[in-house]
């Protein structure tokens, strides 16, 4: 059985990993709270609520003042409040 690649960690990467990744046609990060908005299928005002409250907890990272959202992070979120 294949096993599923998974996009890396924050945590675990530089800045210009992350710069490098969000170059390519497939990153597995956002770029914006607009982007991260779209595809969560709210509103922006509901990202930064969600960030602020502490539900988005290590989806996203600042990085030269651009919030960068980690979609595996966000597709857990969603599948997570789905299940409720």
């Amino acid at each position: 059985m294949k096993k599923k690649k998974q996009s890396p960690s924050f945590l675990a990467m530089t800045g210009e990993d992350i710069l490098r990744l969000m170059r390519q046609a497939n990153s597995p990060f956002l770029r914006g709270l607009e982007a991260a908005a779209e595809y969560l299928g709210v509103s922006r005002a509901t990202v930064c609520r969600w960030k602020k409250a502490g539900k988005l907890n290590g989806a996203f990272c600042q990085l030269s003042g651009v919030v960068l959202f980690e979609k595996n992070v966000l597709n857990q979120f969603i599948k997570n409040k789905k299940a409720k």
